[in-house]
């Protein structure tokens, strides 16, 4: 299965109060998943925009699954997905080297992910007596 990792660190002052942890943590695991819908509403706007002749089903099964701990961007195990990523033995032997929706994505999301956190962090601010 193809899949993009999220991974949100939190350091400085604000994590060293053990009041505010449980505050902290939410965000976390918010912004893991808010980062993950925008990483997987990325890679269906890639397919929108690569595809040459579309079926839509390899669309369709991107998507983002989050708990406290992770994000998980996926294709739902879908047979050729490796192929149309381009990461699979086929790919060496065809013209056909993949589109490289997750690594372009992931790209971008390493770029993206810490404004996508800044963007939801005034209301946990909010729920710890700041701003």
């Amino acid at each position: 299965m193809l899949s993009i990792h999220v991974d949100v660190r939190l350091s400085g002052p604000l994590w060293q109060a053990a009041a505010r942890r449980a505050v902290l943590l939410r965000y976390r695991a918010d912004a893991m998943s808010e980062i993950a819908a925008t990483g997987a509403d990325m890679i269906r706007a890639d397919y929108d925009i690569h595809h040459r002749h579309p079926t839509g089903y390899a669309r369709s099964r991107v998507s983002a699954v989050s708990d406290p701990e992770r994000a998980v961007i996926g294709d739902g195990g879908i047979v050729y997905g490796p192929w149309l990523e381009g990461v699979s033995e086929r790919n060496r032997t065809t013209r056909f080297k993949g589109y490289a929706h997750y690594r372009r994505t992931a790209q971008r999301l390493r770029r993206e992910a810490p404004a996508i956190a800044r963007r939801i962090l005034p209301r946990y601010l909010r729920a710890l007596g700041g701003r």
